[in-house]
């Protein structure tokens, strides 16, 4: 599960996905990303920080809720401003700092799949 409210950040991270064989669903913001995960079950969420509406550290701590077991990564370009704590309360794994490379991309799912 893709979230992120950008169009551009969600078709390369899901142009990334897709080339390494994974099926994905892309969501442009929170709400719609937890209606996703109300219908189905995910490998993993990698959601942006800063989105309208509801912000990415509230979309992980009501996914961790729904689905504890499975693995959350942020990409942000807050990354160092982010209170170690509550990213781990909401059962953040990884944090990925904006801009990313592929192999960054790479990485992070081989550490949470």
């Amino acid at each position: 599960l893709v979230v992120d409210d950008d169009l551009q950040i969600r078709e390369v991270l899901s142009d990334i996905l897709i080339m390494n064989g994974h099926i994905l669903t892309a969501c442009a913001d929170g709400e719609t990303a937890l209606e996703a995960l109300d219908n189905q079950d995910f490998d993993l969420m990698i959601t942006d920080l800063g989105m309208p509406g509801m912000s990415g550290m509230e979309l992980a701590e009501t996914a961790h809720k729904l689905k504890p077991q499975m693995p959350i990564a942020m990409i942000t370009g807050w990354g160092t401003q982010l209170d170690k704590k509550q990213v781990k309360a909401s059962g953040i794994l990884t944090v990925l700092a904006k801009p990313f490379h592929l192999k960054d991309i790479k990485d992070l799912i081989d550490e949470l799949v």
